[in-house]
């Protein structure tokens, strides 16, 4: 319901639409050394439930413990954020940027992280009961501790050999991925459907029987 104010030009809660939450720098160029010289906004604690931050530019924003129940963080940029703590129960990240995030304690229950870059991103301890991880990439993601998340969550995202899970838990491949001297041998849940979508080279280590196409090759 309060999201429904918005499309009848009535905005009740904070408006963030593509806004620099963060401070740029002058020289700015999107580029990734670029992301050093960013001021994180600093909105630990602050209130802001069904917030509109749609497509916002809040790289390395201070947002622990804040409140963002229901915000729309859709295409936001929060690489390199804190979220500790946040309480994100239904938020819209859809396609959100989370590179290298703290989401560590953070509520995420109910929230769609629907094609989310969770590269490198800290859960430990998060509540992930009922979110959407579709397309969500998991590359070096920390989820070994995460809280409510089941196998039918991580069956419709990707990670590589450095996403972190318990133990009961196994993840597929990206597709793309590049994996010279990679060692595959125990990758949980590892097929050749799996292995036919990424490369390596003569040093990857794979199960018995399973095959790499060589990276050079492509």
């Amino acid at each position: 319901m309060p999201h429904a104010f918005k499309f009848v030009g009535y905005r009740t809660f904070a408006d963030l639409n593509e806004a620099d939450v963060s401070t740029k720098p002058a020289s700015f160029r999107n580029l990734e050394d670029d992301f050093d010289l960013v001021t994180g906004a600093r909105l630990a604690g602050r209130d802001l439930r069904y917030a509109d931050a749609d497509g916002a530019f809040m790289v390395k924003a201070d947002l622990g413990f804040a409140n963002l129940q229901g915000a729309d963080l859709g295409f936001a940029n929060l690489q390199g954020a804190d979220l500790g703590f946040a309480n994100l129960q239904g938020v819209s990240l859809l396609g959100a940027n989370l590179q290298e995030a703290d989401l560590t304690g953070a509520n995420l229950q109910g929230a769609s992280l629907f094609g989310a870059n969770l590269q490198e991103a800290r859960l430990f301890g998060a509540n992930l009961q009922g979110a959407d991880l579709t397309l969500a990439n998991l590359q070096g993601t920390d989820l070994s501790s995460a809280v409510n998340l089941t196998q039918n969550q991580v069956d419709i995202a990707c990670g590589d050999t450095r996403t972190k899970l318990r133990e009961d838990l196994s993840i597929k491949l990206c597709p793309g991925l590049e994996l010279p001297g990679a060692d595959l041998r125990t990758f949980a849940g590892l097929t050749q459907e799996q292995l036919d979508t990424v490369c390596g080279d003569k040093n990857t280590k794979l199960p018995a029987g399973r095959t790499i196409k060589l990276c050079d090759e492509e």
